[in-house]
């Protein structure tokens, strides 16, 4: 095996506004930071979008999740204008069989299989290996062979933070490309996920950041979080010097991001802004976006004091929650909000995930929902006196459901699905979310 992975080379870093034509704004921006510069028109290319995962039902809106179909349409088209016949689309996204997501669903959600027809594209569930056992600062990981192997990277995240990372951009989006295994590895009890981000750099750099700002996302990486309609495209053949303009752009300055730091710091290299060059200037169109949820304190959310949810201990998780639990985190937290509400006290209840979120020495009945957290805390003295237990790696959505409910909470699933189509409901038309956009262009 052939590790293709080239040092990463700098210049200026491209910020312009997507227009109609995305083909065309996109092309800009690859002309403005010479994006396409060492790239020959024989090389393999494999686009790395962000397709962190959409279910098949129900409907879970898009905006600023996952990368649009109208970004990566354009890059295709751009990258086959520039010789380019090898063109791989490949993610290993969130699986979760009982809420029917997984790559292959994300990519037929989205429109890929008609581009693939179209462009005559692979796309490519990294899920699914082989993988390459590297190690870097002492972190072993086993990462995607077909993403090392390419002759050309490119990341195409999406503009948005992220509650554990406070962003999620071309560096962030590259732990798709890693083994299922080495993903939870990088969410480590020591709460090292910013540092095992920035190791993974070292071994998986791309040659190429595109960021696609359709949208762009406060609160992420989830549909919980609030989308807004931004339209702007960056583009960098250094990704972390795209980050670093990212990172300003979305209003969080990047001494503030911990894995931007210690992957310059890795690279040696400093943390001041790279030339930004385009039709926009960076602080004018810098948003103010929050990365994260409020808690009133330890172990309540903000939302169930404002809701006057009592009983309930549901401490803030941290970043030894991995993708799996933490896409049950967001359901567990609506269904047990609406239960609140309806039922008042909820008689002493605590949810523990995560890998490290200890007990509070305070519940009447602890609920553990994940293989790490039962393994690390299930005979610990602090738990109440009753104890449920939801095992899983992640668990079903189902047994999230029934793990309440034993614990004497009354929840259900509806709960949950209304909540997500009242978020559905937030995003209109009328006020520029497109779900076109996650869908190939009509062809001319």
């Amino acid at each position: 095996m052939i590790n293709k992975r080239r040092p990463p080379q700098r210049g200026p870093v491209a910020l312009v506004r997507l227009q109609e034509d995305a083909y065309d704004s996109l092309a800009r921006a690859l002309e403005l930071c010479r994006g396409l510069e060492d790239l020959e028109p024989g090389h393999s290319v494999l686009i790395k979008p962000n397709y962190v995962g959409l279910p098949r039902r129900p409907y879970v809106p898009p905006f600023g999740v996952v990368t649009t179909t109208l970004v990566l349409e354009a890059l295709i088209r751009l990258l086959q204008d520039h010789g380019c016949r090898h063109i791989l689309v490949g993610d290993g996204g969130l699986v979760m069989p009982d809420v029917e997501t997984g790559t292959e669903i994300t990519m037929a959600l989205l429109g890929v299989p008609t581009l693939a027809r179209r462009y005559g594209i692979e796309p490519v569930d990294l899920n699914q290996g082989p993988f390459v056992e590297l190690e870097s600062e002492g972190l072993k990981l086993k990462v995607s062979q077909t993403a090392l192997e390419a002759d050309f990277l490119v990341s195409l995240p999406v503009l948005k933070t992220h509650s554990q990372c406070r962003v999620s951009l071309a560096l962030k989006n590259l732990k798709g490309c890693l083994h299922l295994r080495s993903k939870q590895v990088c969410h480590d009890a020591g709460l090292h996920l910013d540092a095992n981000v920035a190791r993974l750099a070292r071994l998986l750099y791309p040659d190429l950041a595109v960021i696609d700002g359709r949208y762009a996302l406060a609160q992420g990486p989830f549909a919980t979080g609030r989308a807004r309609r931004a339209d702007l495209l960056l583009a960098a053949r250094d990704a972390l010097d795209a980050d670093l303009v990212g990172a300003e752009l979305l209003g969080h300055p990047p001494q503030e991001v911990l894995h931007l730091a210690e992957t310059a710091r890795l690279l040696g290299r400093g943390l001041e802004l790279p030339p930004v060059v385009g039709d926009l200037d960076l602080a004018e169109a810098r948003m103010d976006l929050p990365h994260d949820f409020a808690w009133a304190d330890p172990y309540t959310p903000e939302v169930y004091a404002k809701a006057g949810v009592r009983g309930f201990l549901l401490p803030k998780y941290d970043a030894s929650l991995c993708t799996g639990c933490s896409y049950l985190y967001n359901p567990a937290l609506v269904m047990v909000l609406v239960a609140g509400q309806q039922a008042g006290g909820l008689g002493g209840v605590e949810l523990l995930t995560g890998k490290r979120t200890a007990p509070s020495g305070r519940a009447r009945t602890s609920i553990l929902m994940g293989n790490c957290i039962i393994k690390q805390f299930r005979k610990d003295p602090r738990l109440g006196q009753r104890k449920v237990l939801i095992p899983g790696c992640p668990p079903k959505l189902s047994q999230v459901e029934k793990g309440l409910a034993e614990a004497g909470v009354p929840v259900k699933l509806d709960y949950y699905y209304g909540f997500l189509e009242r978020l559905g409901r937030r995003y209109r038309p009328e006020d520029g979310f497109l779900p076109a956009d996650f869908q190939p262009q009509e062809e001319a």
